[in-house]
This record gives structure tokens, C-alpha cells and sequence, in this order.
């Protein structure tokens, strides 16, 4: 009978380990997924931002061919005339997901996007003139 009750005690407690060592993988798994969304969320915000501020730029840039200004600090004067602007965006998500217990998951997913546009204008000097004066990226 000792021996029948010592044999199920070394099970409890072989079980009771594993569960122990799941449990502290799955709070070290919730805590990296933590500081990970907390990253995005920051990140997420200064591209927010970041977005915010090129659509400005773009209405500047579009008011000024409206009202035919010149594009400042552009070389040659060239006037900003409407052009065709062409874009390239490649996006990539990644997601990783995390069961913190059996009937729940927690998922953190980050995205990146990177678009290239280049401008095509009747004016030749136009490109030139929004590439140094610090509208288009080098």
C-alpha cells in the first residue's frame, strides 16, 4: 500500500514540475508579447506622425501648383507643374501568437510598409529641384 502511494506521489510531483516549468514559459511568453505590442504601439504612433506630416507636405506642394509658386529652396526655378507620381509599396506583417492557457491567445502582429514614388513632371528640372530641397528622399 506504501509502495502503490509512494509511486503516485513521484507522479504528482513529476506533474506538478511540468506544470510549473509551462507555467513560467507562459508568462515569460506574455511578457515578451507585452513589450512587444508596447513597441508597435509606439511605433505605430511616430508613423502616425510621420504620416501626418508628409500628407501636409503634400498639400503645400499641391497648393503651390495651384497657385503656381515656385517649389522652395528648389534649384533652377522651376515652376511646380501637376505630374504623375508613381508609387511602389511593399508591405510585411508579422504575427505571433502565444496560447497563455488553454482557451486563450494572445496574438501580437507588426506591420511594415515601404512605398517609393518618384515624380514625373513636363518640367525637368522639377525632380532635381524636390530632391535637394528635401521633398523626395535621396
Amino acid at each position: 500500500m506504501a509502495d502503490r502511494l509512494d509511486r503516485h506521489n513521484q507522479a504528482y510531483i513529476r506533474e506538478n514540475a511540468r506544470l510549473k516549468t509551462q507555467f513560467k514559459t507562459q508568462e515569460d511568453d506574455r511578457a515578451y508579447l507585452i513589450r512587444q505590442l508596447v513597441a508597435a504601439k509606439k511605433d505605430n504612433g511616430r508613423l502616425r506622425q510621420e504620416l501626418t506630416r508628409v500628407k501636409n507636405e503634400l498639400a503645400d506642394v499641391q497648393r503651390q501648383a495651384r497657385n503656381g509658386d515656385t517649389v522652395r529652396g528648389g534649384g533652377g526655378g522651376c515652376l511646380v507643374l501637376p505630374c504623375h507620381v508613381v508609387c511602389v509599396c511593399v508591405c510585411v506583417c508579422v504575427c505571433v501568437c502565444v496560447s497563455v492557457c488553454l482557451c486563450v491567445s494572445v496574438c501580437v502582429c507588426v506591420c511594415v510598409c515601404v512605398c517609393v514614388c518618384v515624380c514625373v513632371c513636363r518640367c525637368p528640372f522639377l525632380f532635381v529641384s524636390l530632391l535637394f530641397s528635401g521633398w523626395l528622399p535621396a
